[in-house]
């Protein structure tokens, strides 16, 4: 049934993507494409921290879709960066910190948006939005 949480632990922040479309059950599946994952580009935003520390970098994620809307809980223990490629979905984020702050660079803004734990950000994903979280 929609609306409940998939647990999802990933180790490797590139693999977020791959991992959240592989664990989500087929009945939400049917809801989705998996474009809306393979669209997305994560990489460890300190990659000479992974190449030394890989196991610092493990995530936890908490993802529900109730109806077309998706919520997803995130914690990582290390800073990851999204990047939105081509073909990119029609979308939108609300993102929300619970700790930390988050830099938003959006295709041709002359500075980031930052977010933090009292600003939320809302935006549209188009291609080579990116979206550098906290740790």
């Amino acid at each position: 049934m929609p609306g409940y949480f998939t647990k999802i632990e990933v180790a490797d922040p590139h693999l977020i993507p791959q991992s959240i479309w592989e664990n989500i059950p087929p009945n939400e599946k049917a809801l989705l494409t998996e474009r809306e994952f393979s669209s997305q580009e994560r990489a460890p935003a300190d990659r000479r921290r992974f190449r030394i520390e890989p196991e610092s970098f493990r995530t936890e994620l908490s993802v529900a879709n109730v109806g077309g809307l998706r919520a997803t809980w995130i914690f990582s223990n290390g800073a990851a960066e999204t990047t939105h490629r081509s073909p990119a979905v029609e979308s939108f984020v609300i993102g929300l910190n619970e700790r930390g702050a988050s830099q938003l660079v959006l295709l041709g803004a002359n500075e980031p948006v930052t977010n933090s734990a009292t600003t939320g950000v809302i935006y549209g994903v188009e291609p080579r939005t990116r979206d550098i979280g906290p740790p």
